[in-house]
């Protein structure tokens, strides 16, 4: 059972780099991302540190404030420790109209703080 102090701030986290109070800059994506952290997009691709760092100092610049991602709304939020201080978050996001199941991986350090180590999304059909 996950403790409620990692629940909160693991869903503090979530929806992944779309939380402007969170990650307002490429610095603070760059503080919350492993140095090997990478991602598996709805394509299917795979896309490196560097690349999501590039995208989001390019969405930052078009969009310095807070943008789509606060309307949107997450379900069925889940947090599974699957390693020591390493967890499995699992989520339905809602961007409406796209409907997408999450997954990230998070690691707590009590010198680093929280790093996710890797991020998915998948497009899934309303059911």
């Amino acid at each position: 059972m996950t403790d409620s102090g990692t629940l909160k701030a693991l869903r503090r986290r979530e929806p992944l780099f779309h939380r402007r109070d969170v990650v307002s800059s490429a610095a603070d994506a760059d503080r919350e991302m492993a140095a090997d952290y990478w991602e598996t997009g709805a394509s299917g691709r795979r896309y490196s540190r560097d690349f999501v760092l590039a995208t989001l100092t390019e969405r930052f610049a078009e969009s310095p404030a807070a943008d789509a991602g606060e309307s949107w709304t997450v379900t069925d939020f889940d947090v599974r420790e699957i390693a020591d201080r390493t967890y499995l978050v699992t989520y339905v996001l809602n961007e409406q109209p796209r409907l997408t199941a999450r997954v990230s991986v998070w690691q707590g350090s009590e010198v680093e703080g929280w790093k996710v180590l890797y991020h998915q999304g998948t497009v899934i059909s309303p059911e």
